[in-house]
C-alpha cells in the first residue's frame, strides 16, 4: 500500500457492495470480509464506488419484496399484506437500528417547542428512552401507522417493488450527504470518486426501471422528489452547518423515506 494520499476503491462488484454495506448499514460486516475489502487501508483512503450505495439499497429493499412474494403464496391477500407491512417496517428500521425513527420523534418534540434551529437539529435524540413526552410518543405512533398503511397498500396493489426503488434513492441520498465535510473531523465521512455525485443519481434511475414498468407515474414523481430532496438537503446542511454528522445524515434519509412512501401512497395503481 502506498502513501495515505492514495485513494483505495475495493475491487470487484462484491467488494464494492461490501464497502457500501460498511458505510450505510448497522449490521456489522464480518472482520474477515472487511480485511479483504479494504486490505488494511486507512480511513482517509477508503472510497466507496458511487453506484454501490444505490445498488445496496435496492438489494436491501428487494429482500422485503421477495419475502412479500413468499407471503403471497402462503397466505390469503389481507393477512399476507399485514405480515408484509409489519416485517418490512422492522426491516426498514433495522438498517439504522431505529435511529432515524427516534430522531423524527425528537424533531417533532423540538418543533412543538419551537426549538428547531440549527443547533437543535444536531442534538436530536437517538435513544428511545429519552423520548417520554406526549409529543414524541404521538409523533412516533403516527409515523409508524403511516408506514404500516403505506406498506400494506403497496403490497395489496401489487407495488411492493417500490420499497426497493425507494431504498435505492434513500441510500444514494445518504451517500451524497456523507460526501460533505463531517463537522467534527472536517473531512467527508465518505469519499466519492470523480463524477461520483452524478453516478449516485444515475444508479437509482436505472434501478427504478423495473418499478417504472409497473407504476410509471409513481416512478417518475418519486424520481423527481428524490432528486430535488437530495439537492435541497445537501444545500441545507452545507449552508446551515457547513457539513454533516452521521446522525444528521440518518435523519435526512428518514425524511426522504417518508416522502417516497407518501408518493407511493398517493400514486398506488388502481
Amino acid at each position: 500500500m502506498s502513501g495515505s494520499s492514495e485513494k483505495l476503491i475495493p475491487g470487484g462488484i462484491v467488494g464494492q457492495l461490501l464497502a457500501a454495506w460498511e458505510y450505510v448499514l448497522d449490521f456489522p460486516l464480518p472482520a474477515a470480509w472487511r480485511s479483504k475489502v479494504w486490505r488494511g487501508a486507512n480511513p482517509e483512503q477508503k472510497v466507496c464506488t458511487a453506484w454501490a450505495m444505490s445498488v445496496l439499497g435496492f438489494l436491501y429493499g428487494l429482500v422485503a419484496v421477495v419475502a412479500g412474494w413468499v407471503l403471497r403464496e402462503l397466505f390469503s391477500p389481507i393477512p399476507a399484506a399485514v405480515v408484509f407491512a409489519v416485517l418490512t417496517l422492522i426491516w426498514l428500521e433495522l438498517k439504522d437500528s431505529g435511529r432515524g425513527l427516534w430522531q423524527l420523534g425528537s424533531l417533532a418534540e423540538q418543533l412543538a417547542a419551537r426549538d428547531s434551529g440549527g443547533p437543535a437539529l444536531l442534538r436530536l435524540a437517538t435513544d428511545p428512552r429519552v423520548l417520554v413526552g406526549a409529543v414524541p410518543t404521538l409523533a412516533l405512533m403516527l409515523i409508524v401507522m403511516f408506514k404500516l398503511l403505506a406498506l400494506y397498500l403497496l403490497f395489496r396493489h401489487g407495488a411492493a417493488l417500490w420499497v426497493a426503488g425507494m431504498l435505492a434513492w434513500v441510500f444514494a441520498a445518504e451517500a451524497a450527504l456523507a460526501a460533505l465535510p463531517e463537522l467534527d473531523r472536517g473531512r467527508p465521512l465518505l469519499s466519492l470518486p470523480e463524477n461520483g455525485f452524478a453516478l449516485l443519481c444515475a444508479a437509482p434511475l436505472v434501478l427504478m426501471l423495473p418499478t417504472a414498468l409497473r407504476v410509471l407515474p409513481m416512478a417518475l414523481l418519486g424520481t423527481a422528489v428524490a432528486l430535488v430532496s437530495i439537492a435541497l438537503l445537501r444545500q441545507f446542511c452545507w449552508r446551515r452547518f457547513g457539513g454533516v454528522t452521521a446522525n444528521l445524515i440518518t435523519l435526512c434519509g428518514s425524511v426522504l423515506e417518508l416522502e417516497l412512501l407518501l408518493v407511493g401512497l398517493l400514486l398506488i395503481p388502481a
